[in-house]
């Protein structure tokens, strides 16, 4: 039972995968550290554009930024439409 227990080599198996599995979460961690900074700036600039459009200046402008409402003026005036 001890001899057997000696040879049995299915444990190998499970280091070398435990091993593959951290080398690529190790690179996986590379890649998106290394992308952080790029991906925030990316959702930074969306995130105050957003703002922009809703009406509220993005954090950190200066105090004389200015945001245009529309205007509701009346197309026509009140003059009537013909329609032909």
């Amino acid at each position: 039972m001890l001899q057997a227990f000696l040879k049995n080599d299915s444990g190998a198996t499970a280091i070398e995968y435990g091993l593959i599995a951290a080398l690529v979460s190790v690179a996986a961690i590379a890649a998106l550290t290394s992308l952080g900074d790029s991906v925030q700036a990316v959702f930074a600039e969306v995130n105050d554009g957003m703002e922009i459009a809703s009406g509220t200046p993005p954090a950190g402008a200066p105090g004389d930024v200015v945001v245009l409402e529309p205007v509701l003026q009346p197309v026509l005036d009140g003059d009537p439409i013909a329609i032909q």
